[in-house]
């Protein structure tokens, strides 16, 4: 195991237990082999039981749920930071743009980080937690930007883009991957430099790096609007489906190992969780009912999967083996729970 992934449960432990920076530091053996055989890592999620959407953090089996935030403002897409210290969010007032802010894992400090003028959106955390690239309209069209966590060094990447969406920051953090809308395509861009490259040349959505930041899983609609589950080479080679069903196949996540790909698949008839090997074998439903299924993602272990369904009406929050079997229900109210980050 990789120190990064132990500075950030690190970080979390002392969060959650107070105890003494240097103590923990003193148990890496021990937390190492914890974290092999299982993982502790805090779940982050939108909840709107208060009144409106807040952000919420919990423990992995549901336990300990804690507010975040605690304003009048529509808050959403909360992201842990890759070394697990701080959630970024979109929060939107009534009377003011959307804005990106940075909360600790305690929700005791929170930082306003993409502000005024203009909508701020699709936020990304770099993968050393140092910056937040997002789509931003402050320039009078929607482009991607990039700024120091504190909010500082704003810099903008693109220029005269039309139907620009964020994807994905490269493990290695040298490249972004976005897609625009003309000309249709994922295109890849270099945040500290000036090389634009354009992998493909089809309205092509949702492109995301794999861990080794060898590949590149993505969605692609065909000529019936129904999309496929798609990777490629990083330089647009070797572009292969993996899945070819008659549903509507989204919202592809590599595990953190790098070993599978979770997704959403309607070819059942409703919106349900499927997994498959990355080359596209041993495609497996993962969820079976007549509910609608969502926004599933990893554990760091690679072990389990949340998700989020609405089995009982309002949204609630579930996790489960990465085989479909021990599935648990984490929230239970009467509001509605959604957008988990693990």
């Amino acid at each position: 195991m990789s120190l990064g992934p132990l500075i950030g449960l690190v970080a979390r432990l002392r969060v959650a237990t107070r105890v003494p920076p240097i103590l923990l530091l003193a148990s890496l053996p021990m937390l190492a082999a914890l974290a092999c055989e299982s993982d502790t890592s805090p779940i982050t999620f939108i909840s709107e039981r208060d009144g409106n959407p807040e952000v919420y953090v919990m423990q992995p089996d549901g336990s300990e749920q804690v507010r975040l935030t605690s304003t009048d403002a529509l808050d959403s897409r909360p992201l842990w930071a890759p070394n697990g210290t701080s959630v970024a969010f979109m929060s939107q007032s009534s009377d003011a743009d959307a804005e990106i802010v940075r909360t600790t894992a305690d929700g005791a400090e929170q930082i306003r980080v993409a502000t005024s003028p203009g909508m701020n959106r699709q936020h990304v955390w770099s993968p050393d937690s140092a910056r937040i690239a997002f789509v931003s309209d402050r320039s009078g069209s929607l482009e991607i930007w990039h700024l120091s966590v504190d909010g500082s060094d704003l810099r903008q990447l693109t220029q005269d883009s039309t139907g620009v969406d964020l994807g994905h920051w490269s493990p290695d953090g040298a490249s972004l991957l976005f897609t625009t809308t003309e000309p249709a395509g994922i295109v890849m861009r270099n945040p500290d430099g000036v090389n634009v490259e354009r992998l493909t040349e089809h309205p092509d959505q949702s492109p995301r790096w794999s861990p080794k930041g060898d590949m590149v899983a993505f969605v692609s609609p065909g000529d019936d609007g129904l999309r496929d589950v798609f990777v490629m080479n990083v330089d647009g080679s070797e572009r292969r489906a993996l899945t070819q069903n008659d549903g509507d196949n989204y919202h592809p996540r590599w595990s953190p190992d790098g070993r599978r790909i979770c997704y959403v698949s309607t070819t059942d008839g409703d919106a349900e969780i499927f997994v498959m090997d990355a080359d596209g074998n041993n495609q497996q439903q993962l969820t079976k009912n007549e509910a609608e299924e969502s926004s599933p993602v990893w554990s760091p272990d690679s072990k389990r999967i949340a998700f989020v369904s609405d089995l009982y009406t309002e949204t609630e929050i579930f996790t489960m083996e990465r085989d479909g079997t021990e599935q648990k229900r984490l929230t239970n109210n009467d509001f509605e729970d959604y957008q988990p980050d693990w």
